[in-house]
């Protein structure tokens, strides 16, 4: 087998990458986020890909909208936040956690979850949770993230239906406002000297071709490796893992997160 691309829900992640690579000889492989729901299902999955490429699908690095921007962040440390409604922050934390990595060249050194919201909220999937409240992380090179989402506006409907509003770019030499963030449509990055960047985020459906054909012809892609984004993963969840509340039938080393 060239290629598997492994989509599932983080639950069940570890054991298809398991069974699959004893049941079938794979070329690379091509992983979802969130990678696992626990630190040993991190480390089993690095077990059971062994030396074969592989790489995670945090995306955001790969658009051109926010490469764009990047190029004219300058030097850092950088502040970051990201704030909006109830977007999903269990879910799509991880993908700014790697964009800023990206964009700094630091590497992440820690994330803590003490400022979330109890109790943690019911998400769309069944048996599987969204986060309100403040995600706040520390990168190696002085860079911060603040990563703020807010319950549902309406009680009883799940977490996470949300996009994220606005990010913020603060920087020794001045400020960026990302307008609309996650859009498929139009959003909105200004500076403070004018500066005007468009763009939006691509559907998965067009960056899975180029993605693809990358893999299989170069052996190559602008993905995060397996290897880098494990360690990104467990720092994100070891942070979920301290600051976790009680959950009835979840097993205490693990966050139902994907």
């Amino acid at each position: 087998m060239d290629l598997a691309i492994i989509s599932t829900t983080a639950g069940i992640r570890t054991t298809v990458v398991e069974e699959l690579s004893g049941h079938a000889r794979v070329g690379s492989w091509l992983l979802e986020k969130v990678l696992a729901q626990g630190l040993t299902e991190l480390d089993r999955i690095a077990v059971a890909v062994g030396e074969d490429a592989a790489w995670v699908n945090t995306w955001a690095r790969t658009t051109q909208w926010f490469r764009q921007i990047g190029a004219h962040l300058g030097s850092g440390p950088h502040a970051i936040e990201v704030t909006g409604g109830s977007w999903g922050l269990a879910c799509n934390a991880i993908h700014f956690l790697d964009l800023v990595g990206w964009w700094t060249g630091e590497g992440l050194d820690i994330v803590d979850a003490s400022k979330l919201d109890r109790p943690w909220l019911a998400a769309r999937r069944t048996d599987h949770v969204e986060l309100s409240g403040q995600l706040m992380a520390r990168f190696d090179g002085g860079s911060t993230v603040g990563l703020s989402s807010s319950p549902p506006s309406s009680a009883g409907d799940p977490a996470g239906m949300d996009a994220p509003e606005l990010m913020t770019i603060r920087s020794p030499v001045g400020t960026w406002r990302i307008e609309d963030p996650m859009s498929e449509t139009l959003g909105l990055a200004t500076d403070d000297a004018g500066l005007r960047i468009e763009g939006r985020i691509e559907y998965q459906s067009e960056r899975t071709p180029g993605l693809v054909d990358a893999i299989l012809d170069t052996g190559k892609c602008d993905l995060p490796d397996l290897a880098s984004s494990i360690d990104l993963h467990r720092r994100f969840l070891t942070g979920l893992l301290e600051a976790r509340p009680f959950l009835e039938g979840v097993p205490e080393d693990r966050v139902p997160i994907t």
